[in-house]
């Protein structure tokens, strides 16, 4: 089984597995913003090895599975394989679970600089409940959207009523505040992140090593900039997006260093670490 999200009847298919659907999405219903050109879901070295001369020199890995099916264990996330170290990866996958998939995720040349990942301006998880509530869970500079996913990481969060969204901009959300990351915390999150910074990134060690971050509240520009680009596109094309999220769903997304948003996941329910109404 291979299945390319540029071929319609594969592209349905593909929704079906939890991961891979989340990135489907994005890329449908975010292409401003989405950093993926191309999706394959393949579930063998023999199927890799089918598809290997149309694999750029530098991609993303990652198993997945059908919805409701077992979980894939989170030493399996995503990471960067050329050619041959895709090969070790794929037989760890296959050991694992010989029921999971591998998804191949090529991602635009314009989002593959490694400072995207290092000098990120912060990074989002907005997560509506339809007609009821927004939560908008926010890390810094040098933090990425994985850190919001995993549920381990946050440095200010937000719950605003749905009726507040079309009045929503960088001075009046401060009243709906729910969370601000003391420093001290912030400190001792910030060491984890850098280890994980350093075992990704080894060969900017000394870059790495030098920041010296400290906590702050999200910039007034950047909370207009996110409100503006997700909240009110969403609301303003409800009616295509909802048919394809649901009324739970969440947005993940970094602010790359040159200020610019970059989708990741749009995730169902199933796949949310659910926030308590």
């Amino acid at each position: 089984m291979i299945l390319k999200s540029t071929n319609y009847q594969d592209y349905k298919e593909m929704l079906k597995y939890g991961k891979t659907k989340g990135m489907i999405l994005s890329n449908k219903l975010f292409p401003k913003y989405s950093v993926y050109d191309k999706l394959i879901l393949f579930q063998s070295l023999e199927e890799f090895t089918a598809i290997k001369n149309e694999c750029k020199d530098n991609f993303f890995l990652r198993a997945d599975n059908v919805i409701g099916k077992t979980p894939i264990p989170k030493y399996l996330k995503g990471q960067m394989h050329t050619k041959e170290s895709a090969i070790p990866f794929i037989q760890e996958v296959k050991r694992t679970n010989p029921e999971f998939s591998i998804v191949y995720m090529e991602e635009n040349e314009r989002f593959l600089d490694p400072m995207h990942l290092i000098y990120t301006h912060g990074a989002f998880n907005f997560y509506f409940y339809w007609n009821h509530t927004l939560y908008i869970d926010y890390v810094g500079p040098f933090f990425d959207a994985s850190n919001l996913t995993k549920g381990q990481i946050f440095h200010e969060s937000f719950q605003i009523p749905f009726q507040e969204l079309y009045f929503l901009d960088a001075r009046n959300i401060r009243k709906f505040q729910t969370m601000q990351v003391p420093e001290k915390v912030f400190q001792e999150q910030w060491q984890r992140r850098k280890l994980e910074l350093l075992k990704e990134r080894l060969e900017y060690r000394k870059l790495i090593q030098s920041l010296t971050p400290i906590f702050a509240p999200c910039p007034d520009d950047i909370l207009d900039k996110v409100i503006n680009s997700i909240c009110f596109y969403i609301l303003e094309n409800q009616a295509s997006i909802l048919p394809e999220t649901g009324d739970h769903f969440g947005i993940q997304f970094n602010i790359n260093r040159h200020d610019e948003i970059e989708v990741y996941e749009i995730n169902r329910l199933e796949r949310m670490i659910k926030k308590e109404s």
